[in-house]
């Protein structure tokens, strides 16, 4: 197990760097931050060449705050995969709410909260208790105005990863770390209650879901889940060096909640690589007939940022491969239940790397990880 961890370690560290959504988040930031000064009526260029910022119809200005929001939620994503910085601090990409005491409110409280990113502003919900969730099946437009509200949440996951990483590399250990763990866990709590189902019952009854649901969730649940198992190893790493209070470490201890966040996320995980990937009861071999040749094989294709899913899957699939090595070392105390929960791993495991062999049309790298998944299953004598 030891073995295959660091191997599979060693190939997705191979993977390139995000240096082309770094340089776009730069520029982008950079329109905006001409946009925002001009718009105070002072700037320094005399831009005769450019248009006129009185000329800039509200579809322009809709058009720079949408591919600057893109960006940003692209790079909150990429730097805490990779372990970077983000391009654009907080304070620089606040959102703009329309609701103008929220706004001020969150000025008033910027200096104290080092203008973290508001949850209510993304969530727009009470996190502690969520407005009426929705279950599949529903109608075509429910189903696709709820994977449109889950996306901000699913960002805003990874920028508590971010802060996270940033608590840890600045050494502010204690109240600070648990008060971004408490976020982070808020945020994963209310996903529980409203998005985790909904994905769920989407993911049971997959062979019903329209075409465009399937290639949009799977968007958004499956970087979810890589983002809720980056989370857990951080907590583990938190409690197992007591960087936290004590009194909550000792909590999260008691509750096995790191245990239980990585189990909730590679199972499903393997649900979803079941059912996602292409086998021969598709008909003509394609999930999405109604989609572009070139995603219509499977819902899987239609994430163009592929080294998220093999993250995952490959995160999910060691997951499983320590659970199998676990209950391999109960061999003695054999019994039909442990019989069941190593067929069952076998599964999830198998599951997870035939989804990363499908995954290697576009990337190597899955492909060699699978390969990896596969050889440690074959070493269990069953």
């Amino acid at each position: 197990m030891a073995r295959s961890r660091r191997e599979v370690s060693r190939i997705l560290a191979t993977q390139s760097q995000p240096v082309f959504i770094e340089r776009a988040t730069r520029k982008i930031h950079a329109m905006k931050f001409r946009l925002d000064i001009a718009e105070t009526g002072f700037s320094i260029f005399s831009d005769t060449d450019a248009k006129p910022q009185d000329e800039l119809s509200p579809e322009d200005r809709s058009t720079i705050g949408l591919v600057y929001w893109f960006a940003v939620m692209l790079d909150t994503v990429s730097s805490s995969i990779n372990e970077k910085p983000v391009t654009v601090n907080d304070e620089d990409c606040q959102p703009e709410d329309d609701d103008d005491n929220i706004a001020k409110e969150m000025n008033e409280r910027s200096s104290l909260a080092h203008q973290r990113w508001e949850a209510r502003i993304f969530v727009q919900d009470d996190l502690e208790i969520p407005s009426a969730t929705l279950s599949w099946p529903c109608s075509y437009h429910e189903a696709a105005e709820a994977v449109v509200r889950s996306a901000p949440v699913k960002v805003l996951l990874f920028r508590y990863i971010s802060y996270l990483q940033n608590t840890l590399r600045k050494r502010q250990f204690g109240r600070p770390i648990e008060d971004v763990i408490g976020g982070a866990l808020l945020l994963y709590k209310y996903w529980g209650m409203t998005y985790g189902s909904f994905f769920r019952s989407l993911v049971s009854d997959y062979s019903n879901v329209p075409p465009r649901i399937k290639g949009w969730f799977v968007c958004i649940v499956v970087p979810w889940h890589l983002g809720a198992l980056m989370l857990a190893d951080f907590i583990d790493f938190v409690d197992s060096n007591g960087l936290g209070s004590e009194e909550s470490s000792r909590r999260r201890k008691a509750e096995n909640l790191a245990s239980k966040i990585r189990e909730a996320s590679a199972s499903e995980l393997a649900d979803i690589a079941f059912v996602t990937t292409p086998n021969e009861n598709d008909a003509c071999g394609r999930q999405l007939p109604d989609l572009h040749f070139a995603v219509n094989q499977g819902s899987l294709l239609t994430e163009p940022w592929t080294i998220l899913l093999v993250n995952a899957f490959a995160k999910a699939g060691l997951h499983h491969l320590g659970a199998l090595d676990e209950l391999e070392n109960q061999k003695a105390q054999a019994s039909i239940c442990v019989d069941e929960k190593r067929q069952r791993c076998v599964r999830r495991i198998d599951a997870c790397a035939q989804c990363l062999w499908f995954l290697g049309r576009k990337t190597a790298m899955a492909g060699d990880v699978a390969v990896l998944l596969l050889k440690a299953i074959k070493q269990y004598q069953w």
